[in-house]
């Protein structure tokens, strides 16, 4: 904040998924400079992949089943929990990092992972990447991104997207957006089921990394704030 002042900036817009709590909380205290970010429980929960899953799942949005590594003592209890193969990724972190599909066979080193890391059912559909701007006037403005190529394979950061229209991925981006009271940027991360049916894996309260591809998003956000593109 002090930083900010003193260089007057005009506008904040953090964009380091580590930044945000941080940001968050400091703004929220102190609002002297606009930033374009969340309330701090939103974007704390948001920050967190358990805390954001459960979250959603009590407000009956569309997540993978999931648990922790401690709630879990056998390979069965994962194919009863979760499913084979499931994925493993940590509860704080950005992008593809950590994120490890594993298989019944490997459960001796599954089962060495501690609670910092959530567990989740692998859902093998389509992967996208709705950007969203949810407006302080509660307006949502949504541009759904097909993640056609992972960075890592089957998981992971998109390598490259194309637009795509699919109502129920973005309805769903908005419905998670609403269900932790977001306000702001955020960079949704969306799966399809074997059925076809969407589920949410994470959310990013931030823009995206492929916000090139989603300008309308933006000009929202910067209309928001009185601010041309």
């Amino acid at each position: 904040m002090d930083i900010a002042i003193r260089e007057q900036v005009d506008l904040l817009i953090p964009t380091v998924t580590e930044e945000l709590p941080i940001v968050a909380k400091g703004w929220g205290q102190r609002r002297v400079i606009p930033a374009m970010i969340g309330p701090y429980e939103a974007v704390y929960t948001a920050n967190d992949k358990f805390l954001t899953a459960e979250r959603l799942a009590q407000s009956g949005v569309a997540v993978p089943r999931y648990c922790l590594p401690s709630q879990i003592g056998s390979p069965a209890d994962i194919g009863r929990l979760l499913g084979w193969p499931c994925l493993s990724k940590p509860r704080i972190g950005r992008g593809g990092r950590g994120v490890t599909v594993w298989q019944e066979e490997e459960y001796t080193r599954l089962r060495a992972l501690d609670d910092r890391v959530i567990l989740q059912e692998f859902l093998p559909g389509t992967d996208y990447a709705p950007n969203v701007y949810l407006g302080r006037d509660g307006q949502a403005t949504v541009i759904v991104l097909e993640k056609t190529k992972l960075r890592e394979g089957i998981v992971g950061n998109a390598a490259e997207v194309q637009r795509v229209t699919a109502p129920d991925v973005a309805a769903l981006a908005v419905a998670a957006a609403r269900a932790l009271n977001c306000v702001g940027p955020l960079d949704i991360d969306i799966r399809r089921r074997a059925d076809g049916r969407p589920a949410v894996l994470e959310i990013n309260a931030r823009f995206g990394a492929n916000i090139a591809h989603a300008p309308e998003v933006l000009d929202a956000a910067l209309a928001d704030f009185g601010v041309s593109s």
